[in-house]
């Protein structure tokens, strides 16, 4: 996951994309837990939709999988779901499910982020 993050850091998304993908076909990924997984498949997901080769309603659905599978404790996750759904126009009931979610699972704290930007993308 570092290198990945490294290569596309420095510009190199297909090269992470690559970096991610030769990781989650190995034996390594499958002793992950849920979460961790569910971290590098998102992560595959949101390269792949900014070099787009997802469209932005695939990456999505995808995206919004990972979030469910971690039962919205993967705020890394959540925030690239959130970047994906206020990249254009906004489903806003896709977000504000999103941040109902994330309230569920982790309060009122660490939220603020995704609150206002709900809150403006609603508003705006």
């Amino acid at each position: 996951m570092a290198t990945a993050d490294v290569l596309q850091d420095t510009g190199q998304r297909d090269k992470a994309i690559r970096a991610l993908r030769s990781f989650a076909s190995g034996s390594a990924f499958e002793r992950l837990n849920v979460t961790d997984a569910a971290s590098i498949r998102a992560n595959m997901v949101f390269l792949r939709w900014r070099a787009r080769r997802f469209s932005r309603d695939e990456a999505i659905e995808k995206l919004e999988k990972e979030v469910i599978r971690t039962d919205y404790g993967n705020l890394d996750i959540a925030r690239m779901l959130l970047q994906t759904l206020t990249s254009r126009s906004v489903d806003v009931d896709k977000a504000e499910r999103l941040l109902s979610g994330l309230k569920r699972r982790h309060g009122d704290e660490r939220l603020h982020e995704f609150e206002a930007r709900v809150y403006f993308q609603k508003y705006e």
